[in-house]
């Protein structure tokens, strides 16, 4: 006595499962990337006055050399996210304002300072730093996973 079993129907259930699930991921974690991104934007300090003050020598160097003056983005106006094929997101800032995050982030050292014509030292005065990333981070993680569960719950209907 022998039993045949069609396997047919099981294989392109599971097909689209499959199927289903990449896209079911990427949304989720873009969901929660997303959560995270606005987060990160509202932790991110903003000081108006370094129009005025941190830019000073830069204004001063494209003077003299006869260049227009560039547009500073902030780093609050310059967070981005994005997701890969391979279901992982990244949360951070863009090319105009990256290489500045970890100062604000770290902080810098007070330095030994530099010696003018005179022969006077000049102590570099540093800036503390203030960790908004690391605090983020951890703001957000519990909720985060939160959002990806509720969007894989409710699109496999569990």
């Amino acid at each position: 006595m022998s039993v045949e079993v069609d396997t047919g129907g099981v294989d392109e259930v599971l097909k689209k499962m499959a199927r289903q699930s990449d896209k079911v991921n990427r949304e989720a974690v873009m969901t929660a990337a997303k959560y995270v991104a606005e987060r990160l934007e509202e932790n991110t300090p903003y000081e108006d006055e370094s129009k005025y003050r941190s830019w000073n020598e830069q204004f001063k160097l494209e003077n003299e050399n006869g260049q227009e003056h560039k547009k500073f983005k902030h780093m609050k106006d310059d967070v981005h996210v994005s997701v890969g094929r391979d279901g992982t997101a990244t949360v951070g800032y863009g090319h105009d304002t990256y290489w500045r995050v970890h100062f604000v982030e770290t902080g810098t050292m007070r330095t030994g300072g530099m010696v003018d014509k005179s022969g006077k030292r000049h102590w570099g005065a540093g800036i503390e730093g203030q960790h908004f990333i690391e605090r983020t981070t951890q703001e957000t993680k519990d909720v985060a996973f939160d959002l990806m569960a509720k969007k894989i719950k409710k699109a496999f209907g569990l």
